[in-house]
């Protein structure tokens, strides 16, 4: 069965179920992707920080030659992230991950945060602070405007930014995000909406990690999620995933196994009708979003401290109060 998409507000189209390269190498990469290609892929979701993209691209080669698939059939998102602090080379960069992968453009190109790249790099939260607050996003956003205006990139994105980042670009620069990737432990619903209210389609990234552990970071109750399970036959991360798309998110999953690769794909033959969607919301309500410590300091503060400004909790809770009330009208 194919995988329908959305629309994104550069007018471009997304498959709403993506799959994820990470430590995909040499053979494992060919029979992975090939294996989502076949269970209806069409959204390939790779970084720079995989540091995998010339296997993903020979894989992708491999497809196109073998299999009847074309270049314009699939949708190709990379995540920038810079190699040097404050690199000048955001064109440079973005054209490697267009020969590595053996394209002439990408589909989507998601600009990662300074607290992603800091984790990744294992940073200190002393290191972190100095590495974000010298970390020029607003800059580098605007130069992958310059790259999608030229069409080497089709739409651009985030990739775990703060509200307050989010908002920075929207008011500073001239495109709004088309996407915003996070991990989905981190998405609670007034984020849901913040990114509703602002035309910002929301992803969220399923790592293989968490696979066992799903139904514990995104529901209070699982006893609920299993019972739908049941219902439809079908896994409980399957439920979960199929939830995330009936509310309007896209989700990026990963996976190495071809049997859990091809369960993860067959979530477009049922729908889940709404007291199995009022189940779900009743369950996660009051779930707190588990952000990512970085040396001992929450995310949130993290921000606060980066940005030199106070907390945002009481701007943040007001802002979304507008939403709900301007969309019940």
């Amino acid at each position: 069965m194919s995988v329908p998409s959305g629309i994104l507000s550069s007018g471009h189209l997304v498959p709403v179920l993506g799959f994820a390269t990470r430590n995909l190498f040499g053979e494992n990469a060919d029979n992975a992707i090939l294996t989502a290609i076949h269970s209806g892929c069409r959204h390939i979701d790779t970084s720079t920080m995989n540091e995998n993209e010339i296997d993903v691209g020979k894989s992708l080669q491999r497809i196109y030659r073998n299999e009847n698939i074309k270049r314009e059939d699939l949708f190709i998102s990379s995540k920038y992230s810079p190699g040097h602090l404050n690199s000048n080379n955001v064109r440079s960069d973005v054209r490697r991950t267009l020969s590595n992968l053996k394209t002439d453009y990408l589909d989507l190109c998601l600009l990662q945060s300074a607290s992603s790249i800091a984790a990744s790099k294992g940073l200190s939260h002393t290191q972190t602070i100095d590495f974000a607050r010298e970390y020029d996003y607003i800059r580098m956003w605007k130069e992958l405007e310059t790259l999608q205006r030229e069409g080497l990139i089709r739409s651009i994105g985030l990739c775990d930014f703060s509200e307050y980042q989010i908002d920075k670009i929207m008011t500073g620069t001239s495109v709004v995000p088309a996407i915003h990737q996070m991990e989905h432990s981190k998405i609670e619903e007034p984020h849901v909406r913040f990114c509703k209210y602002n035309n910002i389609v929301l992803a969220a990234y399923i790592p293989l990690r968490q696979k066992t552990a799903t139904t514990k970071l995104l529901y209070n109750d699982r006893s609920s999620v299993k019972e739908i399970a049941v219902k439809h036959g079908k896994t409980t991360t399957q439920i979960i995933m199929r939830s995330y798309i009936q509310r309007g998110v896209v989700v990026v999953i990963e996976s190495m196994r071809t049997a859990q690769i091809n369960c993860k794909f067959k979530i477009f033959d049922f729908v889940l009708d709404s007291t199995d969607m009022k189940m779900l919301m009743t369950s996660s309500a009051g779930t707190k979003t588990r952000l990512r410590s970085t040396g001992g300091c929450s995310y949130a503060r993290l921000i606060d401290i980066i940005e030199d400004k106070p907390s945002m909790h009481h701007h943040r809770r007001w802002d979304v109060e507008r939403m709900y009330s301007e969309e019940e009208k």
